[in-house]
């Protein structure tokens, strides 16, 4: 008899530690190991309990439910478990039947789980009647449940109705904080974000990186410059750099304020080619191909992108600057035209077809551009079509990128004509 109570505690002791590791494997051992020796059956045993809690908690949902329905009278704790798992995995409605078959009396884990599946589902009303009873119970300043209505409401668009809960919030977290500011954001009020987030600094809260990455879209969005460089500052201070989703939030400010320069240095300094500020270093483990996309729209998107090389932009503005930007110009598009003749010559492996199609349609363009720079117009000035625009003629290309130019060209021509593109207007380009 002893030896048989010895097998349930160490097998509800296996579930408990199963449970906080999510670890279904284990557990679906340990299931055939107990019902294998029948401890299920002891009606005064809690393992059919535990191991339906244990499933919810892996978020097996089928395991779950069977082992629950079978429980005669289940613990608030399970109807608890089950109703998170349902939301978790996406199946609010599941979670809310569950509520209203409840025998229970909610506690303040219950509430939260039951206004987030509100939440998810857009019952807003049925959320504003689960609110009303939070009153009644006496939970409604229970801290988790305010984050919960705070984000219901928000997600509403009811941030009115999410001002109210919070103003009435007796110690706000973190949490509450950051809801509050992403949720103003994401209703189109920008200005109120910040509002929030500089009253919540006046109050001397701990920010964390979610709260970063609520406050940043809404500088950039703004273009609040002073604040967003302040918040990037304390990005580097407080260690959050090494967050990938903070640093994405940081690079995507610059670009929306158009300041390719500072995404660009900031792009670098991931690339180990920046030294950037504080711990802004390279890291193969979290380093985002966005960084290397907004670097390169440092380029693409820039007409002088000298300036963006490490060190340069001290001379912007200068007369050596504009002189060595020029060359940097004309020995960027020299080595483009060598890497397109390589790309149609040795395209990639499974992209022969996509480089082929690319360049038939953009060969005429490409040409085009060839004939106006030959003819001394800048580089970089042209429209997207490769047309002369009104910038095109205030300075001139040098000698020497044009006899450079000159001999790459007739070898581009016959590139792009193999692969289909229109070359019939730049005859003359091949006799150069």
């Amino acid at each position: 008899m002893n030896k048989g109570k010895g097998f349930v505690s160490k097998c509800e002791s296996l579930l408990r530690k199963y449970s906080a590791s999510n670890s279904l494997s284990e557990t679906k051992k340990l299931h055939a190991f107990i019902l294998t020796f029948g401890l299920l059956s002891s009606s005064k045993s809690n393992l059919c309990s535990k191991l339906a809690t244990t499933y919810a908690q892996c978020h097996h949902a089928s395991y779950a439910s069977h082992l629950f329905d079978k429980l005669p009278q289940p613990s608030l704790f399970s109807w608890n478990t089950m109703m998170r798992m349902y939301v978790q995995i996406g199946h609010p409605l599941h979670a809310l039947n569950l509520f209203v078959e409840m025998l229970h009396s909610p506690d303040n884990f219950t509430y939260p789980t039951v206004i987030k599946a509100c939440s998810d589902l857009s019952f807003i009303d049925v959320g504003v009647g689960v609110h009303g009873q939070t009153i009644k119970a006496g939970f409604n300043l229970d801290t988790f449940v305010q984050n919960s209505l705070l984000a219901m409401y928000m997600n509403a668009g009811e941030k009115e109705a999410a001002q109210l809960v919070f103003d009435l919030m007796q110690e706000p977290t973190v949490v509450s904080w950051n809801t509050m500011i992403n949720g103003y954001f994401r209703n189109n009020c920008a200005v109120e974000a910040l509002v929030v987030y500089n009253r919540m600094m006046d109050e001397g809260v701990e920010p964390d990186c979610a709260t970063m990455v609520s406050v940043l879209p809404a500088c950039g969005l703004l273009k609040n410059v002073a604040l967003g460089r302040v918040v990037h500052t304390l990005v580097n201070e407080k260690g959050f750099w090494g967050n990938m989703v903070v640093r994405n939030a940081v690079l995507d400010m610059y670009v929306k304020w158009g300041q390719m320069k500072e995404a660009w240095k900031v792009c670098l300094s991931r690339l180990n080619t920046w030294t950037g500020r504080g711990n802004e270093v390279w890291d193969p483990k979290s380093s985002s191909i966005l960084q290397v996309l907004v670097s390169l729209q440092g380029l693409v998107l820039n007409s002088k992108p000298y300036f963006n090389e490490a060190g340069y932009d001290k001379q912007v503005g200068t007369a050596e600057g504009e002189k060595n930007s020029l060359s940097y110009n004309e020995n960027t598009f020299l080595m483009n035209c060598k890497t397109m003749m390589y790309l149609m010559r040795k395209p990639p492996k499974d992209f022969e077809v996509l480089i082929k199609e690319h360049f038939r349609r953009r060969g005429h363009n490409i040409l085009k551009a060839c004939d106006a720079y030959m003819k001394g117009y800048l580089i970089g000035s042209l429209t997207k079509d490769a047309s002369v625009s009104d910038k095109s003629s205030q300075n001139s290309t040098s000698v020497g990128f044009k006899l450079m130019l000159a001999k790459i060209v007739p070898k581009l021509f016959l590139s792009l004509s193999e692969v289909g593109a229109d070359c019939e207007e730049f005859k003359h380009l091949k006799e150069l």
